[in-house]
Order: structure tokens, then sequence, then C-alpha cells
């Protein structure tokens, strides 16, 4: 089901919460294991960042990329259907990014149609919340720890 965000009149995507995306679905995230895996001394090897987590430079509403894995599922698509193959990827709960006042909305791509955005990602204590968040790998990155 697309869901037709709101665009301004350059037609680009206004930040939104959109309440068809259900709080029981699943975010996806893509990890650049250049840019987003961090050596981590306590366990001895390496681990996602909070820097993963961070919104996209230059983004007046502190956006950070995501797919939407509400509307993989409806086209019968794998959750890892638009992850690069040389990056990771780990879900997080819609519901529970709501639950730190951060909206949620479909900002479509040429490329990715299932693409959307977490705005309102404007901090390093927000990154860390977000990171916390996260329920598992989609598409794991070998010898990579998810969190701390």
């Amino acid at each position: 089901m697309p869901l037709y965000p709101p665009k301004d009149v350059t037609g680009d995507v206004i930040r939104h919460d959109n309440p068809t995306i259900a709080d029981s679905s699943l975010l996806i995230r893509h990890i650049n294991p250049e840019e987003h895996v961090v050596p981590d001394e306590n366990l001895g090897g390496r681990r996602i960042g909070s820097n993963a987590f961070s919104a996209t430079s230059g983004d007046p509403d502190h956006g950070v990329s995501v797919d939407l894995g509400q509307l993989l599922e409806e086209q019968g698509l794998a959750l890892s259907a638009m992850v690069p193959h040389q990056f990771g990827a780990v879900s997080l709960k819609v519901g529970d990014v709501r639950s730190l006042s951060l909206a949620v909305g479909s900002d479509p791509e040429t490329f990715n149609e299932f693409h959307g955005q977490v705005w309102g990602v404007k901090n390093s204590g927000l990154r860390r919340r977000l990171h916390n968040l996260v329920i598992g790998w989609v598409r794991e990155l070998p010898d990579v720890a998810l969190k701390k």
C-alpha cells in the first residue's frame, strides 16, 4: 500500500508521523560496516556504534533513513530486500521509536519505494536510545556485536 507522504511545493517530503504505519511493525536500519562499526575494548571485538543512528547530515528535520518493514511485508519481500549486499541491517519496533517522541513516516526514493524516515533525532542521547531499541539483526555482519 503506497503511503503518499505529504510534500512541500518543491516536491520534498514533509516531516510527518504516519498513523497507518503500525506500532507493531518494524523499521530496518542499514548498517554500513565502514561507517557504523566501531572497536569495543570491553568486548574485545567490534560492535555497532550509536553513530549508526545519526540523522542525515544537513537534514533540518534530523531524519534517519530506514526501510519500512510493513511495506516490504505487504509486497511479500524479505525485510532485507533493500539492504545492499555489503551492508548489515538491524530492526527496531515502530512503537518503541515513537515512544521517544520521534516521527515515523514514508519517504520513498526513486530506487527504494519502501524508504522511510525517523524524524527528530537531534542529539547523541537520542542516537544512543535508538541504538538501545534494536531488536536484532535482519542481516548480520560477521563478528559484530549489536550493542555494548
